[in-house]
């Protein structure tokens, strides 16, 4: 069976299961997402890369069937999340652009460039996995069950290992700065 040969990183079994697998995960990508075929074709992209970087030898074809189909909603949910991610983070932006008077707006600007640069001093200050487990998070993008396999634990653990590192840095931040 191919996963067998692509789980020990062979590209000629990747290439046959991509051959394979490219029309049926469009479709579903597809079913799932109603999005345009860009779209669509960066979430096979996306599949695909989980399929070259995860994939296990799996004993036959339904248990193939069920990591592909686990695979390409866990692919769309993560999207999905990110995106919802960028919107709440662009339209906290916009809204306090529009809330301030230019001088203040300078200002405002001037102090965010202080806290980016304090930020990121702090974030150099971590510890090694805590700042490898937040940049992955929220630079890289990962989920928690990806961030958890990458560090070695459970995405559970991931999840509570970024969570008290954020609520160190907040705290550190009403330190420095007051009210944040």
């Amino acid at each position: 069976m191919l996963t067998r040969g692509i789980a020990a990183g062979d590209r000629e079994a990747f290439a046959a299961f991509y051959a394979q697998w490219f029309e049926r995960v469009l479709l579903a990508v597809r079913r799932l997402t109603r999005r345009e075929e860009a779209e669509c074709l960066d979430l096979v992209h996306d599949v695909m890369l989980k399929v070259v970087h995860r994939m296990v030898a799996l004993a036959d074809e339904r248990a193939l069937d069920a990591w592909m189909a686990k695979a390409v909603l866990t692919t769309v949910l993560d999207r999905r999340r990110a995106e919802q991610r960028r919107r709440r983070r662009e339209t906290t932006v916009a809204l306090h652009a529009d809330a301030v008077s230019e001088p203040d707006a300078v200002a405002a600007a001037l102090l965010h460039d202080e806290r980016i640069r304090w930020l990121r001093r702090e974030l150099d200050g971590l510890p090694r996995r805590e700042r490898e487990a937040v940049l992955a998070r929220f630079v890289g993008d990962r989920s928690f069950a990806e961030l958890g396999r990458v560090l070695g634990i459970s995405g559970d653990a991931a999840a509570g290992r970024v969570r008290r590192t954020l609520l160190w840095l907040a705290r550190r931040a009403r330190e420095v700065f007051g009210h944040v």
